[in-house]
């Protein structure tokens, strides 16, 4: 028991408990046990004192205060009476000398004199410490794994477990013996690191390093290295190591860190648009070519709503492909523009795919966007060439039929006249009903309101404008078709004339949302006719292309030179004419029959215009597609001397 004490005693002075002062311990019989220090260490003179009786059994405490300061020429700073009460009786006082309390920690002295009387060794702790150390051992030494212990008294290692042949070739008992064969071999780089590190193992604290290391066949390998202090009663009795060999835990990281570098490069190097958004909608990453195609910086991105770029047209439809996207849970492709950071708007098609994270856990979207506005902006010009030959297709097949039209002015008008008075009563029956019903209900009701009868005053106005119109155009074809009219014709600039009835016909055409371009002739071409006469015919025409134009139409008007002609075209994308109606349009009063009967009209106006054309022995035909548009072709003749 006495060598037991005497060696936690020896532990104590080497553990830094008392790294500025001197232990001593004397029994109750005046022996002179023990002596233990570190900065006064006893040298050989005192050997002699040790185990000796220096003191009468009536020693006083006051006695071994002047016989230790006579002695030591320190002060006293600390004094206790310990008991040892197994395997015998014993009494010892415990004395601390030093200059200063500085580096004493008297928590750890008390902890300590505790230990001493206590010192009664648990052997069979020991027993099944050393038992649970070979269960260690033996679960470990499969694996890549060394387990040792490292006790700072003895400078040694305590045990040794696991298995670590693939990392030295040294025996246990010289590793025991020898503990800094075991590092010897650490790579040049870290050495600096790993030598800091173990320096620190007996500061009290655990600690982890990663560090290279070369084993036994001379292959570098990568160890990750803990260690973790056992401290008992204030002292550290040993300090647990455990080295994990993760040679292919470090080569698969650096694999994954090349991957995500190059990842990272194509991210940041891609012209498309890539993004990621977080669950509530918000930018959480995007790339800098993306970013800047926008007019941003990565920066100002980042945290804003997806929403916030997007043209407030098409937010609905980005909405719906998000929604699809989160019940669908698969890749949603979809078009939408975007507004730049200075107004600018892009047309972008996007890809986008839903992010999950561990147990499914919804964590954002990812989406790629390609810029397609100059794509967009291709695709509408080749629609526009796609009409323009469709147009072109149309005057053509115009041209074909014009050989095969041989239908006689004289035999049309025969025909026409047997019907002019059932059709002239019937369009006069109906405004005049109007204008009748509404005039005897206002003599009729002397008391009407007057907001009442404004109203129908304004319905008798409309329709005696509607009869008036109708009465002319009436009077119009009946002359034209008797030959009553005299033609006053007179040389006249026709480009010039074309050029103003297209600009009236543009003003009426903006209410519509139509657009109403004209490739005229740049020179004047000069004819000899009815100026009026002419104008009211292509007005005709143009008034038709309007009426019958749906919203965002187009209306196109060329004119041309064809060898002793002058060329009026007019081609239109709107109702067009079905097929089965073709023969009759040129009939008085002839309409076509439309789910939509709003659209007013005599049914007089292409009467009347190839009456006009006829009169100036000029040609006009009509070319249609139900639902594709209409062209109108008017051919006048030029005087012989002005073909030049």
């Amino acid at each position: 028991m006495k060598s037991e004490i005497t060696n936690i005693f020896n532990f104590a002075a080497h553990s830094g408990l008392i790294d500025s002062g001197l232990l001593i311990g004397v029994n109750d019989s005046g022996v002179f046990e023990f002596i233990s220090g570190g900065k006064y260490p006893f040298d050989n003179s005192h050997a002699p004192l040790f185990g000796k009786k220096i003191f009468s059994d009536s020693y006083s405490e006051n006695d071994l205060t002047l016989f230790f300061a006579d002695l030591i020429k320190i002060p006293l700073i600390f004094h206790k009476k310990i008991s040892i009460s197994e395997p015998v009786n014993q009494n010892y006082i415990l004395f601390l000398f030093s200059e200063s309390d500085t580096g004493i920690n008297f928590e750890l002295i008390n902890e300590f004199s505790l230990l001493v009387e206590s010192s009664v060794l648990d052997f069979k702790i020991r027993e099944e410490k050393s038992q649970l150390l070979n269960q260690i051992s033996e679960s470990v030494s499969n694996l890549k794994t060394l387990l040792f212990s490292f006790k700072p008294e003895s400078q040694k290692i305590n045990f040794v477990t696991g298995n670590f042949s693939h990392l030295s070739s040294e025996s246990i008992e010289n590793l025991q013996n020898k503990p800094a064969k075991l590092f010897y071999r650490v790579d040049k780089e870290d050495y600096k690191a790993f030598k800091s590190f173990i320096r620190n193992s007996l500061s009290g604290k655990p600690a982890m390093l990663k560090y290279s290391f070369y084993d036994a066949k001379g292959n570098k390998r990568f160890l990750k290295h803990n260690y973790k202090p056992v401290i008992k009663g204030g002292m550290i009795q040993s300090v647990d190591h455990i080295i994990i060999d993760i040679t292919e835990e470090s080569k698969n990281e650096q694999l994954l860190k090349n991957t995500g570098q190059k990842l990272r490069t194509l991210f940041e190097t891609a012209e498309d648009l890539i993004f990621i958004l977080n669950p509530e909608g918000t930018f959480s990453s995007i790339n800098n070519i993306g970013a800047l195609c926008l007019e941003y910086q990565p920066s100002e991105l980042t945290g804003k709503h997806f929403l916030s770029v997007i043209k407030d047209t098409d937010k609905q439809i980005v909405i719906d492909a998000f929604k699809e996207l989160l019940n669908g849970n698969k890749p949603v492709t979809f078009e939408t523009k975007l507004e730049t950071k200075f107004g600018k708007t892009l047309t972008f098609e996007i890809n986008a795919r839903t992010i999950y994270g561990n147990e499914s856990v919804f964590e954002g979207m990812v989406g790629i966007g390609r810029d397609v506005t100059s794509r967009k902006h291709d695709r509408e010009k080749l629609n526009d060439l796609n009409n323009k030959l469709i147009e072109a297709n149309r005057i053509i097949s115009i041209e074909r039929d014009r050989v095969k039209q041989r239908i006689s002015v004289l035999e049309e008008l025969n025909t026409l006249k047997s019907e002019f008075v059932a059709n002239i009563s019937h369009e006069l029956r109906t405004p005049l009903a109007s204008i009748i019903g509404f005039s005897e209900t206002i003599d009729s009701d002397p008391e009407m309101p007057d907001n009442v009868r404004n109203d129908f005053n304004k319905i008798i106005l409309t329709e005696a404008k509607r009869l008036n119109v109708l009465i002319n155009d009436v009077l119009d074809i009946s002359k034209l078709e008797g030959g009553s009219v005299s033609l006053e014709k007179a040389d006249f600039d026709i480009v010039s004339l074309t050029d103003k009835v297209v600009d009236l016909v543009r003003k009426k055409g903006s209410e519509k949302s139509l657009i109403v371009s004209a490739e005229l002739l740049s020179d004047p071409v000069i004819i000899n006719a009815d100026k009026e006469r002419i104008k009211q015919a292509y007005e005709n025409i143009l008034d038709n292309a309007v009426k019958f134009s749906t919203p965002g139409g187009r209306i196109t008007v060329y004119t041309r030179l064809n060898k002793n002609e002058f060329e009026f075209i007019v081609s239109d994308t709107g109702l067009g004419i079905p097929k089965k109606d073709m023969p009759f349009i040129f009939q008085k009063f002839y309409r076509v029959l439309r789910d939509d009967n709003t659209i007013p009209g005599s049914g007089l106006g292409l009467a009347i215009c190839k009456q006009i054309v006829d009169l100036h022995k000029g040609f006009i035909n009509v070319r249609s597609e139900e639902n594709k548009g209409t062209t109108v072709i008017v051919k006048l003749p030029l005087i012989p001397r002005r073909v030049n």
